[in-house]
């Protein structure tokens, strides 16, 4: 007879429920031993606010002062996390470093929907980063990299992958993008079927660059709201910003205040307005358009028999009694319309 000895429930070669239940218990969902033992390692003083709100879905900690170990801890114990899909690490001093520890977190974790790195000087080594996650990340729906430094070199690092990058919602504001990189940019606007939400505001986007940008604006099938307000456009950029008002019909929020633009540039853009079928709100503020340009735009939008305007930006043109006029005509046109020209009144 041959033994064949049976192994208890007990040995090596099985786990007991309470094995079982005991690995459970140590497993780390939320990444808090992690983020512990780093600190630990790092030698800082964890952040209460983080280990409070591990398991929430929103971590908002702008102007923490984490800088680059703090910012360390938090992006290696979000790696495995899967509870927090809306991270804020604004204006907490991240520089290059800090933002290569929150990219590589990004490589991996599918969970964060929402990225906010404003205000945290993250530079070139930062933007190259942040570029080769987006081109890996395909969950990330709205970034925001406001006051970052960002140079026309940078963009090059964003402006391929956003041609395919599924974000809804982009911001760029407040860098150092200039004509050059408005040549990346345009293309890879007008090539993106996925941003519904724009902001170049406060660069140096002119000549070259600022045509380029309103084509990729005119050629673009989902974008809804577009702040470029605080650039160089000018009179030359105005002339694309009209084609891009006639052609596009799905933009509804367009800011273009403080461009530079005059009364001769005003004459493109009603040209656009007038054809327009989808602009809700815009923006022409603190433009030298003087209040013939502000009656040109009214007037462009009383041409419309399609229009939907419902509020016209008018701040710091002065108002003089056509302007008046045709404020009080439009209004009669739509009881909604509402024309705002604070700062300055005259006569």
């Amino acid at each position: 007879r041959v033994d064949n000895p049976i192994e208890s429930p007990t040995s090596d070669g099985y786990e007991t429920d309470l094995e079982i239940e005991e690995e459970k218990a140590n497993y780390d969902a939320t990444g808090r031993e992690v983020y512990v033992n780093q600190c630990k390692s790092l030698n800082i003083i964890p952040v209460s606010y983080f280990l409070r709100h591990m398991q929430t879905t929103e971590i908002q900690m702008s102007h923490h002062g984490l800088g680059t170990k703090g910012t360390k801890a938090i992006a290696l114990a979000l790696v495995n996390n899967t509870t927090v899909l809306k991270l804020n690490l604004s204006d907490n001093a991240l520089e290059a470093e800090g933002g290569q520890y929150i990219a590589n977190m990004l490589r991996e974790n599918c969970y964060i929907t929402v990225l906010d790195l404003c205000e945290n000087n993250l530079g070139t080594t930062g933007a190259k980063c942040l570029g080769d996650m987006l081109h890996i990340n395909v969950n990330l729906k709205e970034v925001y990299l406001r006051g970052n430094s960002f140079t026309d070199k940078d963009i090059e690092h964003f402006a391929e992958v956003m041609k395919d990058f599924r974000l809804t919602h982009f911001d760029l504001s407040c860098n150092c993008i200039g004509e050059k990189g408005g040549l990346l940019l345009g293309p890879a606007i007008a090539a993106n079927e996925s941003l519904e939400y724009l902001n170049l505001s406060w660069n140096n986007l002119r000549r070259k660059g600022a045509i380029a940008v309103a084509n990729g604006v005119k050629n673009n099938v989902m974008l809804k709201h577009c702040n470029l307000a605080w650039n160089g456009f000018g009179d030359e950029g105005a002339v694309a910003l009209g084609e891009a008002l006639r052609n596009n019909t799905i933009i509804t929020w367009l800011d273009i205040s403080h461009n530079r633009i005059t009364v001769e540039g005003v004459k493109f853009l009603t040209k656009g307005l007038e054809g327009n079928e989808g602009l809700k709100h815009f923006d022409i503020s603190h433009n030298p358009i003087t209040s013939t340009g502000g009656c040109q735009i009214l007037e462009s939008f009383g041409k419309n028999s399609s229009t939907v305007i419902e509020t016209v930006e008018l701040k710091n043109v002065r108002v003089n009694d056509d302007l008046w006029s045709a404020i009080k005509e439009s209004k009669k046109g739509s009881p909604r319309f509402d024309c705002d020209t604070s700062t300055v009144h005259g006569r």
